[in-house]
């Protein structure tokens, strides 16, 4: 049971997008997974591997079935949210040490 909960997080893990499509075809793997080792109680992580392929060449054979658009659509989606999380904390970064700076000087002025 251990190598075959290992086995499905080193395929989410390999994920680069995690949308709805995603997290359906997880679904389905997860439950193939599931299936597969409910008849073989001592399965291991290379006996998975030899079935569904490393996690690498799970991902790989699901993207290559995935239509390209949707794919652009998703990575740039997150490429637009990791850009805004690293503005937001520039500005966070920014507004502090303008405080910081603002709240010394008022230090040395009393």
């Amino acid at each position: 049971m251990e190598d075959r909960k290992r086995y499905f997080k080193d395929v989410k893990k390999v994920f680069p997008c995690n949308g709805k499509k995603e997290k359906k075809y997880l679904h389905e793997i997860h439950q193939q997974i599931s299936d597969y080792t409910e008849d073989k109680k001592d399965c291991t992580y290379s006996e998975l591997e030899e079935r569904f392929g490393t996690p690498l060449e799970v991902v790989v054979a699901y993207y290559e079935t995935i239509d390209t658009p949707y794919l652009l659509k998703r990575l740039k989606i997150r490429k637009m949210i990791f850009t805004t999380c690293c503005i937001i904390v520039a500005i966070a970064l920014f507004s502090m040490i303008l405080w910081a700076i603002s709240l010394r000087q008022s230090y040395y002025d009393f």
